[in-house]
């Protein structure tokens, strides 16, 4: 032989199956050369002969030529390492996996001739052994193979390690496989991190939806759309159409709501995909595993709360029994409003005061705040008889409140017939809004007494003047309702002196009291005179 060259020479990126020394040029002396080979691959490696011979003596014919090269088998050098194989990759959740282990040489080619026990470990992952359902599963390798099997019902990539039970060999291998979604079953609500029973009014909520195979993965390839069903209250931020987009799998909506209270979301009656009965059972079983997956649900209830107190609610109440219409909020002639609260002198009216939020809600987790309750009242007047007892005097009265979980109450008791106008005032939170108001009309009680006035009070003698009749209740407001006759009795008049009453209100004598009053002229009438002697 002349020359010797490596197969692979001229294949550019690959593996080369030998390396030979001095490019594989070589010499040949006294019909003799040599030229050294090295390969680390274990296989049937080719030789041939090239070029034309440089011969001293005779022509020379090159025996070994591409067609019919010199094949020189490599056999692999002891076992060195322990190496993971995976039979079938990737795999389908719910199907097994067979990782092959085997023992190599140094350069990664198969070596047997090794026995003994190794532990396969799913390291990374939630792939379990198929027979005893843990991470870790024992190996015999027996002339230096084995295999184990493996399966997991989530859809992930997970990474397995080997370690050596009896010394000899190394273990460096890491195997990495995937397992892949089933077939798609239905589309479930994705909560994610968002919380359950706080999320505050106003703030959009992002509502996901997955769709997922039997085993709750989702299914990446899966595209299309689902119909969200939502309890009053709650709409899609922006006004768009309440149906989910699905692509890759995925979809989201952000839903709002600005009222406080709890709200349902459920996704419409075709979120199920299939009808045959592999995948109504397969849909069974996922209902059953749903308590244990936190975040995804058939469907879900969310608590909004009212989260920041922008203004106070003031409004009042009358005794036990009075219609609801009696409520009268805060505001000045706000839409909807009932009107001022009707109460008779000498009731309790129950006064209420709400921290509500930007959308009307009671901020029931709002800290304690203070404020001052301000009662103002304006007495009833009767501009006719305003002279007999003088002009009504406004009083205020103040108490003091502390809302506790977003409201409060306080009874008042009211004596004085007329307007009563409610406000607040220095709140410790200078943030909210006290501006409401609100209107309370006192009606007197039942008349128990009668009172007498003269106009002017310091009569003079030989003048005429007026009588003021007036029915009291118990707290001195004039009883609106009194319709009576009285009759008035005097005494004191000198001898032959005579008091007449003349008016429109004298009957007989009497005086007539309307709507709780009356006014008559008082007219002494003298003897007559006789005539002096002479």
């Amino acid at each position: 032989e002349d020359e010797d060259e490596d197969e692979d020479e001229d294949t550019g990126d690959a593996p080369r199956l030998a390396h030979i020394e001095r490019g594989g040029a070589v010499s040949v002396v006294d019909g003799e050369g040599v030229l050294w080979v090295r390969s680390e691959r274990a296989t049937r490696v080719p030789f041939w002969l090239v070029g034309e011979p440089r011969a001293s003596t005779g022509e020379t014919r090159l025996l070994h030529v591409p067609s019919r090269p010199f094949l020189l088998e490599v056999e692999p050098s002891q076992p060195r390492l322990v190496a993971l194989i995976a039979e079938k990759d990737p795999v389908c959740v719910g199907e097994r996996l067979r990782v092959c282990v085997r023992t190599e040489d140094a350069f990664g080619n198969v070596s047997p001739g090794w026995s003994g026990r190794v532990v396969v470990r799913c390291h990374q992952g939630h792939a379990r052994g198929a027979t005893k359902g843990t991470p870790a599963v024992e190996v015999r390798l027996v002339d230096g193979k084995g295999s184990c099997e493996f399966e997991s019902d989530v859809a992930e990539t997970v990474r397995f390690s080997v370690d050596v039970l009896e010394s000899g060999l190394h273990t460096a291998s890491i195997l990495a496989c995937t397992f892949t979604h089933d077939e798609p079953v239905c589309a479930l609500l994705d909560l994610g991190d968002a919380p359950s029973k706080h999320h505050p009014t106003g703030t959009p909520l992002q509502v996901a939806v997955k769709v997922v195979d039997r085993y709750a993965n989702v299914c990446e390839t899966y595209s299309g759309s689902f119909a969200l069903e939502l309890s009053e209250g709650a709409r899609v931020a922006g006004g768009a159409a309440p149906t989910f987009i699905v692509e890759g799998g995925r979809g989201v909506l952000p839903v709002i709501s600005t009222q406080a209270g709890p709200i349902t979301l459920a996704l419409g009656g075709d979120s199920v995909l299939h009808n045959t009965a592999r995948h109504t059972s397969s849909f069974e079983k996922l209902l059953e595993k749903l308590p244990r997956e936190r975040k995804l649900r058939v469907n879900a209830t969310i608590h909004i709360r009212a989260m920041t107190a922008t203004r106070l609610r003031l409004g009042a109440t009358g005794p036990t029994g009075k219609a609801q219409s009696d409520l009268v909020e805060g505001g000045e002639g706000g839409s909807g409003s009932p009107g001022p609260l009707h109460i008779v002198a000498g009731e309790v009216m129950t006064v209420q005061v709400e921290a509500l939020d930007a959308f009307d809600n009671v901020v029931v987790h709002s800290d304690d705040i203070h404020v001052t309750l301000e009662v103002e009242a304006f007495p009833q007047v009767d501009e006719q008889l305003s002279l007999a007892g003088g002009a009504p005097q406004q009083r205020v009265t103040t108490h003091a409140l502390v809302l506790k979980k977003g409201e409060t109450s306080k009874a008042v008791l009211v004596e004085v017939a007329g307007e009563h106008r409610l406000r607040l005032s220095e709140p410790s939170d200078r943030s909210v809004d006290v501006m409401a108001t609100a209107r309370v009309l006192v009606a007197p009680a039942k008349a128990v007494s009668l009172d007498l006035s003269n106009i002017p009070e310091a009569g003079k003698a030989g003048l005429d003047f007026e009588l003021v009749v007036r029915a009291r209740d118990k707290f001195g407001n004039i009883d609106d309702t009194f319709e009576q006759a009285v009759s008035l009795n005097h005494d004191g008049l000198p001898p032959g002196h005579e008091l007449i009453l003349e008016g429109e209100g004298v009957v007989e004598g009497r005086v007539e009291l309307k709507r709780g009053r009356g006014r008559v002229r008082a007219v002494r009438k003298l003897p007559p005179r006789t005539a002096s002697p002479g």
